[in-house]
């Protein structure tokens, strides 16, 4: 599971984006202390590959996690590309 916890020692906005590709029908929430957030989600039955990127500009607190959480769907077998990244836009 990819995940991002906010520094220990400083709070402030935070960039938080992902990408997926699979072969089937698929969909993922980003979560913020198990809270959903935003989602992505691929559905085209009429394509091969399905894909769906997001991101979001969020406050996190010292300590808060951010994570991707499967809805729909899996990332297993076949065509399975993933990124998750973060970083600190301004300390507060």
């Amino acid at each position: 599971m990819y995940s991002y916890t906010a520094p220990f020692c400083v709070s402030g906005f935070t960039h938080l984006d992902w990408a997926g590709s699979v072969l089937l029908l698929w969909g993922m929430h980003l979560m913020l202390n198990g809270w959903p957030v935003i989602s992505a989600f691929a559905g085209d039955q009429d394509v091969t590959r399905e894909a769906a990127s997001n991101g979001v500009l969020i406050q996190m607190e010292k300590g808060d996690r951010a994570y991707l959480k499967l809805e729909r769907g899996n990332l297993m077998g076949g065509w399975k590309y993933s990124t998750f990244s973060g970083f600190l836009v301004f300390p507060l």
